[in-house]
């Protein structure tokens, strides 16, 4: 179901760019981005053992909801207006 307002959003990052905060850096942007042009929320969903990107989620403000057996999460992020 699609909900008015929202977009998903993702980052893949090859091996070499990961721990560098560039996949932290890419979805602020991201962030930004949505916000300004007037979306609601943003979803991402990864792998639930993926820490990297979990974490990365956890930090931006994500509400993380497990999915497909716990094997995934899925983030939820509400946009704040911006004016």
């Amino acid at each position: 179901m699609e909900r008015p307002g929202l977009l998903e959003t993702g980052v893949w990052l090859t091996r070499s760019s990961r721990r560098q905060g560039v996949g932290g850096a890419a979805m602020a942007a991201a962030l930004f981005e949505a916000g300004s042009l007037g979306f609601t929320a943003v979803q991402a969903e990864t792998t639930a053992d993926n820490a990297g990107a979990v974490a990365v989620l956890e930090q931006l403000g994500f509400d993380l909801t497990p999915i497909g057996e716990g094997r995934a999460v899925q983030g939820l992020l509400v946009l704040e207006p911006q004016l």
